[in-house]
């Protein structure tokens, strides 16, 4: 699950303008979110808080996840 998550992930933040446009990156988070809740890896309701880190973390390793 991890490694499909990072994929996606880094599929998204290539897009052109990811960053800067706040519904590409709202979609990233719901997409996560979603994905979360089938896997059954986060408590119930707590798969919106840790879809939001993971886009706050990839911002920061944008650059290792764009290589």
């Amino acid at each position: 699950m991890t490694l499909e998550i990072v994929e996606r992930i880094r599929q998204e933040v290539r897009k052109v303008g990811f960053w800067k446009n706040e519904a590409m990156r709202e979609l990233l988070t719901k997409v996560l979110v979603r994905d979360l809740d089938q896997a059954g890896i986060c408590k119930p309701g707590g798969e919106r808080d840790l879809a939001q880190r993971l886009v706050a973390l990839a911002r920061e390793n944008h650059e290792n996840l764009t290589r």
